[in-house]
Protein backbone atom coordinates (compact mmCIF):
# COMPACT_ATOMS: atom_id res chain seq x y z
CA UNK A 1 0.00 0.00 0.00
CA UNK A 2 1.22 3.55 -0.80
CA UNK A 3 -0.10 6.75 1.06
CA UNK A 4 0.66 10.02 0.18
CA UNK A 5 -0.74 13.28 1.75
CA UNK A 6 0.10 17.22 2.09
CA UNK A 7 -0.80 19.79 4.22
CA UNK A 8 -1.33 23.67 2.97
CA UNK A 9 -2.61 27.14 4.36
CA UNK A 10 -5.39 26.44 2.77
CA UNK A 11 -6.27 23.21 2.06
CA UNK A 12 -4.99 19.12 2.16
CA UNK A 13 -4.92 16.06 0.68
CA UNK A 14 -5.21 12.46 1.18
CA UNK A 15 -4.47 9.48 -1.32
CA UNK A 16 -4.34 5.88 -0.51
CA UNK A 17 -3.55 3.51 -3.64
CA UNK A 18 -2.42 -0.52 -3.63
CA UNK A 19 -3.44 -4.02 -4.26
CA UNK A 20 -6.90 -5.23 -2.74
CA UNK A 21 -5.52 -8.85 -4.89
CA UNK A 22 -2.37 -8.66 -5.95
CA UNK A 23 -2.14 -9.04 -9.71
CA UNK A 24 -5.20 -8.75 -10.49
CA UNK A 25 -7.66 -6.21 -8.46
CA UNK A 26 -5.85 -2.65 -7.15
CA UNK A 27 -7.74 0.85 -5.88
CA UNK A 28 -6.87 4.09 -5.73
CA UNK A 29 -8.81 6.76 -3.17
CA UNK A 30 -8.21 10.32 -2.53
CA UNK A 31 -10.12 13.32 -0.59
CA UNK A 32 -9.27 17.01 -0.29
CA UNK A 33 -10.39 19.74 1.53
CA UNK A 34 -10.10 23.37 1.88
CA UNK A 35 -10.21 25.29 5.71
CA UNK A 36 -10.94 29.02 4.44
CA UNK A 37 -13.41 29.36 6.34
CA UNK A 38 -11.59 27.99 9.51
CA UNK A 39 -8.58 29.84 8.89
CA UNK A 40 -10.95 33.16 8.88
CA UNK A 41 -12.89 31.62 11.54
CA UNK A 42 -9.72 31.67 14.06
CA UNK A 43 -8.84 35.40 12.59
CA UNK A 44 -11.87 36.95 13.45
CA UNK A 45 -11.10 37.43 17.12
CA UNK A 46 -14.64 39.16 17.50
CA UNK A 47 -16.44 36.26 17.45
CA UNK A 48 -14.87 33.10 16.56
CA UNK A 49 -18.01 31.36 15.74
CA UNK A 50 -18.62 33.56 12.24
CA UNK A 51 -15.97 33.11 10.22
CA UNK A 52 -15.47 36.28 7.89
CA UNK A 53 -15.42 34.00 4.94
CA UNK A 54 -17.45 31.17 4.92
CA UNK A 55 -16.64 29.27 1.73
CA UNK A 56 -15.13 25.76 1.69
CA UNK A 57 -14.69 22.94 -0.94
CA UNK A 58 -14.15 19.14 -1.09
CA UNK A 59 -13.71 16.43 -3.35
CA UNK A 60 -13.37 12.80 -3.14
CA UNK A 61 -11.84 9.99 -5.82
CA UNK A 62 -12.23 6.24 -6.09
CA UNK A 63 -10.78 3.97 -8.80
CA UNK A 64 -10.93 -0.02 -9.06
CA UNK A 65 -9.32 -1.84 -11.23
CA UNK A 66 -10.11 -4.87 -12.50
CA UNK A 67 -7.93 -7.16 -14.65
CA UNK A 68 -10.49 -10.24 -15.98
CA UNK A 69 -8.23 -12.16 -18.35
CA UNK A 70 -5.61 -11.25 -21.18
CA UNK A 71 -8.01 -9.70 -23.15
CA UNK A 72 -10.41 -7.88 -20.88
CA UNK A 73 -10.22 -5.07 -18.19
CA UNK A 74 -12.70 -3.45 -16.10
CA UNK A 75 -11.96 0.00 -14.78
CA UNK A 76 -14.73 1.76 -12.19
CA UNK A 77 -14.15 5.33 -11.05
CA UNK A 78 -16.32 7.91 -8.96
CA UNK A 79 -15.68 11.36 -8.51
CA UNK A 80 -17.75 13.54 -5.70
CA UNK A 81 -17.04 17.45 -4.95
CA UNK A 82 -19.13 20.73 -3.64
CA UNK A 83 -18.24 24.14 -2.90
CA UNK A 84 -20.06 25.29 0.40
CA UNK A 85 -20.97 28.74 0.96
CA UNK A 86 -22.86 29.38 4.51
CA UNK A 87 -23.04 31.61 7.61
CA UNK A 88 -25.74 32.25 10.49
CA UNK A 89 -26.45 35.77 11.94
CA UNK A 90 -28.31 37.10 14.61
CA UNK A 91 -28.62 36.05 18.56
CA UNK A 92 -26.89 32.74 19.14
CA UNK A 93 -26.70 32.48 15.25
CA UNK A 94 -30.73 31.94 15.25
CA UNK A 95 -32.09 34.77 13.33
CA UNK A 96 -30.54 34.21 9.49
CA UNK A 97 -28.86 31.85 7.80
CA UNK A 98 -28.21 31.10 4.01
CA UNK A 99 -26.52 27.89 2.62
CA UNK A 100 -25.06 27.86 -1.03
CA UNK A 101 -24.01 24.77 -2.26
CA UNK A 102 -23.04 23.75 -6.03
CA UNK A 103 -21.99 19.92 -6.33
CA UNK A 104 -20.89 17.39 -9.35
CA UNK A 105 -21.44 13.67 -8.73
CA UNK A 106 -20.02 10.88 -11.54
CA UNK A 107 -19.36 7.55 -12.30
CA UNK A 108 -18.04 5.68 -14.66
CA UNK A 109 -17.73 1.57 -15.38
CA UNK A 110 -15.73 0.87 -18.37
CA UNK A 111 -15.19 -2.35 -19.98
CA UNK A 112 -11.91 -2.54 -22.12
CA UNK A 113 -11.64 -5.46 -24.51
CA UNK A 114 -8.75 -6.98 -26.70
CA UNK A 115 -10.50 -8.50 -30.05
CA UNK A 116 -6.71 -8.86 -31.90
CA UNK A 117 -3.40 -6.92 -31.51
CA UNK A 118 -5.16 -4.58 -34.26
CA UNK A 119 -8.52 -4.18 -32.79
CA UNK A 120 -9.67 -3.04 -29.66
CA UNK A 121 -12.91 -1.59 -27.66
CA UNK A 122 -14.14 0.33 -24.76
CA UNK A 123 -17.64 -0.10 -23.72
CA UNK A 124 -18.58 3.03 -21.08
CA UNK A 125 -21.64 3.27 -18.82
CA UNK A 126 -21.45 6.95 -16.92
CA UNK A 127 -23.76 8.44 -14.95
CA UNK A 128 -23.51 11.80 -13.60
CA UNK A 129 -25.46 14.72 -11.90
CA UNK A 130 -24.69 18.53 -11.32
CA UNK A 131 -27.04 20.69 -8.93
CA UNK A 132 -27.05 24.11 -7.31
CA UNK A 133 -29.05 24.39 -3.90
CA UNK A 134 -29.84 27.97 -2.79
CA UNK A 135 -31.63 27.79 0.65
CA UNK A 136 -32.15 30.61 3.03
CA UNK A 137 -34.12 31.21 6.89
CA UNK A 138 -35.06 34.68 8.40
CA UNK A 139 -36.93 34.15 11.53
CA UNK A 140 -40.51 31.52 10.78
CA UNK A 141 -39.35 31.84 7.12
CA UNK A 142 -37.60 29.25 4.86
CA UNK A 143 -36.99 29.27 0.82
CA UNK A 144 -34.98 26.61 -0.91
CA UNK A 145 -34.24 27.03 -4.26
CA UNK A 146 -32.91 24.26 -6.57
CA UNK A 147 -31.53 23.24 -9.73
CA UNK A 148 -30.18 20.06 -11.38
CA UNK A 149 -29.33 17.79 -14.42
CA UNK A 150 -29.29 14.27 -14.20
CA UNK A 151 -27.15 11.83 -17.01
CA UNK A 152 -27.11 8.33 -17.89
CA UNK A 153 -24.72 7.72 -20.93
CA UNK A 154 -23.52 4.38 -22.51
CA UNK A 155 -20.26 4.31 -25.01
CA UNK A 156 -18.89 2.23 -27.29
CA UNK A 157 -15.51 3.03 -28.58
CA UNK A 158 -13.62 0.72 -31.04
CA UNK A 159 -9.49 1.51 -33.00
CA UNK A 160 -8.74 -0.66 -35.50
CA UNK A 161 -5.38 -0.15 -36.61
CA UNK A 162 -5.93 -1.02 -40.35
CA UNK A 163 -2.15 -0.66 -41.48
CA UNK A 164 0.66 1.62 -40.62
CA UNK A 165 -0.89 4.28 -42.24
CA UNK A 166 -4.32 4.35 -41.60
CA UNK A 167 -5.76 4.40 -37.37
CA UNK A 168 -9.71 4.04 -37.63
CA UNK A 169 -11.67 5.06 -35.09
CA UNK A 170 -15.15 4.49 -34.60
CA UNK A 171 -18.18 4.25 -32.31
CA UNK A 172 -21.65 5.67 -30.62
CA UNK A 173 -23.22 7.12 -27.60
CA UNK A 174 -26.58 7.57 -26.05
CA UNK A 175 -26.95 10.03 -23.21
CA UNK A 176 -30.50 10.55 -21.38
CA UNK A 177 -30.92 13.90 -19.54
CA UNK A 178 -33.14 15.11 -17.00
CA UNK A 179 -33.64 18.52 -16.29
CA UNK A 180 -35.35 19.49 -13.12
CA UNK A 181 -35.11 23.75 -13.24
CA UNK A 182 -36.32 26.46 -10.43
CA UNK A 183 -37.65 23.81 -7.74
CA UNK A 184 -38.71 26.05 -5.38
CA UNK A 185 -39.29 24.59 -1.73
CA UNK A 186 -41.18 27.74 1.07
CA UNK A 187 -42.07 28.18 4.47
CA UNK A 188 -44.00 30.50 6.63
CA UNK A 189 -45.12 34.36 5.06
CA UNK A 190 -42.66 33.93 2.42
CA UNK A 191 -44.49 31.07 1.02
CA UNK A 192 -47.27 33.60 0.03
CA UNK A 193 -45.03 35.44 -2.88
CA UNK A 194 -42.82 32.46 -3.53
CA UNK A 195 -45.18 29.23 -3.47
CA UNK A 196 -43.28 25.65 -3.08
CA UNK A 197 -43.52 24.04 -6.53
CA UNK A 198 -41.84 20.58 -8.11
CA UNK A 199 -40.65 21.41 -11.40
CA UNK A 200 -41.03 17.68 -13.47
CA UNK A 201 -38.16 16.57 -15.00
CA UNK A 202 -37.74 17.58 -18.89
CA UNK A 203 -36.19 14.44 -20.58
CA UNK A 204 -33.95 14.71 -23.55
CA UNK A 205 -32.11 12.18 -25.46
CA UNK A 206 -28.65 12.60 -27.33
CA UNK A 207 -27.14 10.05 -29.44
CA UNK A 208 -24.21 10.11 -32.31
CA UNK A 209 -22.17 7.99 -34.02
CA UNK A 210 -19.23 8.44 -35.91
CA UNK A 211 -15.84 7.41 -37.50
CA UNK A 212 -12.56 9.02 -37.70
CA UNK A 213 -9.21 8.18 -39.87
CA UNK A 214 -5.72 9.70 -38.76
CA UNK A 215 -4.23 8.35 -42.26
CA UNK A 216 -0.46 9.21 -43.08
CA UNK A 217 -0.33 9.96 -46.72
CA UNK A 218 3.51 10.26 -46.64
CA UNK A 219 6.31 10.88 -44.63
CA UNK A 220 5.82 14.35 -44.77
CA UNK A 221 2.10 14.60 -45.11
CA UNK A 222 -0.52 13.66 -42.60
CA UNK A 223 -4.55 13.54 -42.32
CA UNK A 224 -7.03 13.03 -39.61
CA UNK A 225 -10.86 13.21 -41.58
CA UNK A 226 -13.97 12.14 -40.24
CA UNK A 227 -17.82 12.65 -39.78
CA UNK A 228 -20.08 12.65 -36.91
CA UNK A 229 -23.98 12.09 -37.15
CA UNK A 230 -25.71 13.01 -33.90
CA UNK A 231 -29.58 13.86 -32.89
CA UNK A 232 -31.29 14.75 -29.78
CA UNK A 233 -34.83 13.94 -28.98
CA UNK A 234 -36.97 16.65 -26.58
CA UNK A 235 -40.52 16.58 -25.84
CA UNK A 236 -42.09 16.06 -29.37
CA UNK A 237 -38.78 17.96 -30.77
CA UNK A 238 -36.25 15.81 -32.95
CA UNK A 239 -33.02 17.66 -34.53
CA UNK A 240 -30.33 15.63 -36.26
CA UNK A 241 -27.17 17.42 -38.82
CA UNK A 242 -23.81 16.16 -39.83
CA UNK A 243 -20.65 17.35 -38.01
CA UNK A 244 -17.23 16.52 -40.82
CA UNK A 245 -13.64 17.41 -39.70
CA UNK A 246 -10.57 17.53 -41.57
CA UNK A 247 -7.23 18.31 -40.31
CA UNK A 248 -4.02 17.81 -42.28
CA UNK A 249 -0.34 18.53 -41.57
CA UNK A 250 2.66 18.93 -43.64
CA UNK A 251 5.94 18.74 -42.79
CA UNK A 252 8.37 20.17 -46.01
CA UNK A 253 11.20 19.95 -43.39
CA UNK A 254 11.92 18.69 -40.08
CA UNK A 255 11.90 21.87 -38.52
CA UNK A 256 8.62 23.56 -40.04
CA UNK A 257 4.66 22.33 -39.87
CA UNK A 258 2.02 24.20 -41.64
CA UNK A 259 -1.56 22.80 -40.28
CA UNK A 260 -5.03 23.75 -41.50
CA UNK A 261 -8.20 22.10 -39.91
CA UNK A 262 -12.13 22.63 -40.41
CA UNK A 263 -14.87 21.29 -38.43
CA UNK A 264 -18.70 22.30 -38.22
CA UNK A 265 -20.27 21.44 -34.50
CA UNK A 266 -23.88 21.38 -33.19
CA UNK A 267 -24.98 21.61 -29.90
CA UNK A 268 -27.90 20.39 -28.53
CA UNK A 269 -28.18 21.09 -24.61
CA UNK A 270 -27.51 25.30 -23.97
CA UNK A 271 -26.19 27.04 -21.23
CA UNK A 272 -28.99 30.14 -20.24
CA UNK A 273 -26.92 32.75 -18.97
CA UNK A 274 -26.83 36.59 -18.85
CA UNK A 275 -23.78 38.51 -20.31
CA UNK A 276 -23.81 41.15 -18.08
CA UNK A 277 -24.03 39.31 -14.69
CA UNK A 278 -22.38 36.07 -13.75
CA UNK A 279 -24.21 34.11 -11.61
CA UNK A 280 -23.59 30.39 -10.46
CA UNK A 281 -27.00 30.04 -11.03
CA UNK A 282 -26.82 29.86 -14.66
CA UNK A 283 -29.25 26.90 -15.85
CA UNK A 284 -28.40 24.24 -18.71
CA UNK A 285 -31.95 23.80 -20.84
CA UNK A 286 -32.27 21.18 -23.92
CA UNK A 287 -33.39 22.16 -27.43
CA UNK A 288 -37.56 22.95 -28.15
CA UNK A 289 -39.64 23.65 -30.77
CA UNK A 290 -38.65 27.34 -30.45
CA UNK A 291 -34.86 26.92 -29.40
CA UNK A 292 -32.71 24.78 -32.21
CA UNK A 293 -29.21 23.62 -31.84
CA UNK A 294 -26.48 25.78 -31.98
CA UNK A 295 -24.27 25.38 -34.69
CA UNK A 296 -20.65 26.66 -35.47
CA UNK A 297 -18.28 26.74 -38.42
CA UNK A 298 -14.60 26.57 -37.61
CA UNK A 299 -11.34 27.06 -39.76
CA UNK A 300 -7.94 27.61 -38.76
CA UNK A 301 -4.83 27.55 -40.62
CA UNK A 302 -1.29 27.37 -38.89
CA UNK A 303 2.36 27.10 -38.78
CA UNK A 304 4.75 25.28 -36.08
CA UNK A 305 8.87 26.63 -36.37
CA UNK A 306 10.62 23.81 -34.36
CA UNK A 307 14.29 25.37 -33.01
CA UNK A 308 16.55 22.07 -31.57
CA UNK A 309 18.87 24.62 -30.27
CA UNK A 310 17.30 25.68 -27.72
CA UNK A 311 14.80 22.82 -27.17
CA UNK A 312 11.66 24.93 -28.21
CA UNK A 313 9.46 25.40 -30.66
CA UNK A 314 7.02 28.92 -31.73
CA UNK A 315 3.48 28.35 -33.28
CA UNK A 316 1.23 31.26 -34.94
CA UNK A 317 -2.22 30.14 -36.17
CA UNK A 318 -5.09 32.20 -37.22
CA UNK A 319 -8.92 31.09 -36.60
CA UNK A 320 -12.20 31.96 -37.86
CA UNK A 321 -15.63 30.74 -36.62
CA UNK A 322 -19.00 31.53 -37.18
CA UNK A 323 -22.02 30.39 -35.33
CA UNK A 324 -26.04 30.30 -35.66
CA UNK A 325 -29.04 29.96 -33.26
CA UNK A 326 -27.22 31.26 -29.85
CA UNK A 327 -28.90 32.18 -27.29
CA UNK A 328 -28.33 34.74 -24.29
CA UNK A 329 -30.91 36.35 -21.77
CA UNK A 330 -32.09 39.39 -22.79
CA UNK A 331 -31.90 42.76 -21.41
CA UNK A 332 -33.65 43.11 -17.74
CA UNK A 333 -34.50 39.68 -17.84
CA UNK A 334 -35.63 37.52 -14.69
CA UNK A 335 -33.01 35.25 -13.89
CA UNK A 336 -34.42 33.02 -10.84
CA UNK A 337 -37.62 31.71 -10.24
CA UNK A 338 -38.12 31.94 -14.10
CA UNK A 339 -40.45 28.75 -15.60
CA UNK A 340 -40.68 30.82 -19.16
CA UNK A 341 -37.76 30.92 -19.39
CA UNK A 342 -37.96 30.61 -23.37
CA UNK A 343 -39.91 33.78 -23.35
CA UNK A 344 -36.71 35.91 -21.72
CA UNK A 345 -34.16 34.65 -25.05
CA UNK A 346 -32.85 37.07 -27.38
CA UNK A 347 -31.28 34.48 -30.77
CA UNK A 348 -29.07 35.50 -33.20
CA UNK A 349 -25.50 34.78 -34.62
CA UNK A 350 -21.88 34.95 -34.31
CA UNK A 351 -18.56 35.64 -35.22
CA UNK A 352 -15.06 35.03 -33.90
CA UNK A 353 -11.42 35.44 -35.16
CA UNK A 354 -7.88 36.02 -33.87
CA UNK A 355 -4.51 35.00 -34.05
CA UNK A 356 -2.54 33.43 -31.50
CA UNK A 357 1.46 33.24 -30.89
CA UNK A 358 2.68 30.56 -28.58
CA UNK A 359 6.32 29.78 -27.82
CA UNK A 360 6.97 26.43 -25.76
CA UNK A 361 10.13 24.50 -24.31
CA UNK A 362 9.07 21.06 -23.11
CA UNK A 363 12.83 19.87 -22.64
CA UNK A 364 15.63 20.85 -20.59
CA UNK A 365 15.45 21.81 -17.20
CA UNK A 366 13.34 24.80 -16.97
CA UNK A 367 10.41 24.49 -19.45
CA UNK A 368 7.05 26.48 -19.89
CA UNK A 369 5.52 28.40 -22.43
CA UNK A 370 4.00 31.47 -23.46
CA UNK A 371 1.46 32.79 -25.48
CA UNK A 372 -0.41 35.95 -26.74
CA UNK A 373 -3.70 36.15 -28.57
CA UNK A 374 -5.19 39.06 -30.77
Amino acid sequence: FQTEGGIGLLSSRLTLQGPVLKNRISFLASARRSYIDQVFRAVNKQDPSVPLLPYYFYDVNAKINYILSDRDRIYISAYKGDDVLKFKAGLNNSLFSFDFRLGNLTTTARWNHVFSPRIFSNLSFIYSQFRYDVQGTFIANSILLRSSIRDFGLKADFDHYLNPANHLRYGMSVVNHGFRPNVISSAGEISNAYKSKDVPLIPATESAVYVLNEHQLSPSIALNYGMRVSSAYSGHTFYSGLEPRLLANWSPSAKNVLKASYSRTLQYIHLVSSSSIALPTDLWYPVTDSVRPQKAHQAALGYERKLPGIKSSVNVETYWKQMQDLIEYREGAVLILNDNYEGELIRGKGEAYGCELLFVRSEGRLTGSAGYTL
